[in-house]
C-alpha cells in the first residue's frame, strides 16, 4: 500500500475512533501494527490514540512505548501526546519511571518557549509525579 494513503487511512480511522469512541480490538491491533512504523508520520498518528485505548492497558512493553513517544517528530507535537498520556496514566506511572518522566518533561520545557497554559500543564504533572514519588520516602 503506498505511504500517503496508508497514512491518510490510519488518520482517518484514529478520528473516527476518537469521535465515536471506538476501541475494538481490530483497531488496536491494526494500530499496533503501525506503532514502530518507519514513517514518522504514521508513527505519530499511531501514538496519539494507541495510549488510550483499553487493550493497551495489557500491552507488556507498554511503558517503553509511552516514554519513546517524545522521540517520534516533530518534538512539540509528540511531547503533547506524551503529556496528554501520562496525565491519563498519571496514576500507573511506576515508580521507577517518575523520575525519568520528569526529566523528559523538564528538558522539553527548558528548550521550548511555550505558551504560559502550556507550560503549567507540564508543570502540573511534574508536580504530581513528584508528590507521588516524595510520598514514597516517608
Amino acid at each position: 500500500m503506498d505511504e500517503k494513503i496508508l497514512e491518510l487511512f490510519v488518520r482517518t480511522l484514529v478520528m473516527i475512533s476518537e469521535r465515536f469512541k471506538v476501541n475494538t480490538q481490530s483497531l488496536y491491533s491494526f494500530l499496533m501494527r503501525h506503532a514502530e512504523s518507519k514513517n514518522k508520520r504514521i508513527k505519530f498518528v499511531v501514538a496519539k490514540r494507541i495510549a488510550f485505548l483499553p487493550q493497551f492497558d495489557n500491552y507488556e512493553n507498554k511503558w517503553e512505548y509511552i516514554l519513546s513517544i517524545p522521540k517520534i517528530p516533530p518534538k512539540k507535537d509528540s511531547m503533547r501526546v506524551f503529556r496528554l498520556v501520562i496525565k491519563h496514566r498519571i496514576d500507573e506511572v511506576p515508580d521507577e519511571l517518575k523520575k525519568e518522566v520528569i526529566n523528559v518533561m523538564r528538558k522539553f520545557l527548558d528548550k521550548e518557549n511555550l505558551v504560559v497554559d502550556t507550560h503549567n500543564l507540564f508543570l502540573d504533572i511534574i508536580e504530581q509525579l513528584s508528590n507521588s514519588t516524595e510520598d514514597l520516602k516517608t
